[in-house]
């Protein structure tokens, strides 16, 4: 399976991507439970960590962002905010490119450790200021 969804200390939805997507079966799982989210009506924000990560085709950033769209165009959207533990630079671009077709449901706060993305995540939890994070940052 390419994403797993933990769902253990919601609303924070932590969600593991794997190696790659063996297929469109796997994108469909992912999208499937994205939208389960949604269909669910709470507020939830995802920490997803990428770091283990290998190669994904480019077909799927145009099917992602094409994904995206369509929650966007909905009434209400649930997710508040997402953390993406990144430390690959063609995941890197592959994302940027995402955001390049789409710009996310909600704001996008991208780290290189997991350490950063909690304290990044307590910070926001408690209006807190980001002084002294490391982070990069794409509105909605």
């Amino acid at each position: 399976m390419f994403a797993e969804f933990d769902e253990s200390e919601k609303p924070i939805v932590k969600i593991k991507l794997g190696l790659n997507i063996k297929d469109d079966g796997d994108y469909e799982n992912f999208i499937n439970k994205w939208l389960q989210l949604e269909d669910n009506k709470e507020e939830y924000h995802y920490i997803i960590d990428t770091t283990d990560c290998g190669f994904i085709h480019i077909k799927y950033c145009y099917k992602i962002a094409s994904f995206i769209k369509s929650i966007k165009a909905r009434d209400k959207k649930y997710l508040q905010k997402s953390i993406i533990i990144v430390n690959n630079k063609s995941i890197r671009f592959l994302l940027k490119t995402v955001f390049m077709i789409s710009k996310p449901v909600s704001p996008v706060y991208i780290v290189t450790d997991y350490e950063t993305a909690n304290r990044i995540n307590s910070k926001l939890g408690n209006n807190l200021p980001l002084v002294g994070e490391d982070y990069n940052y794409v509105s909605n």
